[in-house]
């Protein structure tokens, strides 16, 4: 059960690592092209900021999410092994 539940755990942190760079990737696109059509220098400052607060509340969020995952990962990855031996049996 233990490699069972290091394989999601691993999983899991992946997951959320690449959906944190994707997050990042799309949001510096949106970023550079919405500063390009843009023209006053205050606009542009405004764009700057909401972009590196929504970055910094996305990034933090995310690694608190992988800090529950490595703090529960028996609780949480416990419970859904037994689901799912549980679904098999119905």
């Amino acid at each position: 059960m233990e490699k069972k539940i290091q394989k999601l755990y691993s999983t899991d942190c992946v997951t959320m690592m690449l959906f944190l760079a994707i997050f990042w990737l799309l949001l510096i696109y949106i970023a550079f092209n919405v500063i390009a059509i843009v023209s006053d220098p205050a606009v542009k400052g405004v764009i700057i900021v909401a972009a590196a607060l929504i970055a910094a509340f996305g990034t933090a969020s995310s690694i608190a999410v992988l800090v529950h995952l490595r703090k529960n990962q028996r609780q949480i990855y416990v419970e859904e092994l037994l689901s799912y031996e549980h679904e098999r049996e119905a």
